[in-house]
């Protein structure tokens, strides 16, 4: 599945220094590392995309309907290569995101609130800040 992924970012012009690396937990959990042998440069590109090789819309309701529709076309979408390698919702990696955290396990954390101002940050309507309210 990577082959295929990499395969379809070298047709789109998507080119990173990093490597694609699975976690043996979870097949389903993947993600970019920089070689041991490598030394990045703070500043340095870690991802170059071309805008038309991005899924994106002008909302996040708009973008998760352009993914869900993608998701429906299944391998005739043009993204198909990149739905495939994204995590289900109910694979370990994504049940472990504190997201999806049940209120008790939540409740337990001690870490002087961190977390939970993270995940109100989170979930804030984004508003432009130009925008006169």
């Amino acid at each position: 599945m990577h082959t295929k992924f990499l395969a379809w970012c070298t047709e789109r012009g998507i080119s990173t220094p990093l490597t694609l690396l699975g976690s043996p937990q979870d097949p389903s959990y993947r993600y970019l590392a920089a070689p041991a042998d490598s030394a990045l440069a703070p500043g340095s590109t870690i991802v170059r995309a071309p805008l038309d090789a991005c899924l994106i819309d002008d909302s996040l309701e708009g973008l998760a309907e352009r993914v869900a529709r993608e998701k429906s076309l299944g391998t005739t979408s043009e993204y198909a290569p990149y739905l495939d390698i994204l995590p289900e919702l109910d694979s370990p990696s994504v049940k472990a995101m504190p997201r999806f955290w049940a209120a008790e396990r939540l409740g337990s954390v001690t870490d002087g609130g961190q977390l939970e101002a993270r995940m109100r940050e989170d979930e804030r309507p984004r508003v432009d800040p130009w925008l006169v309210q």
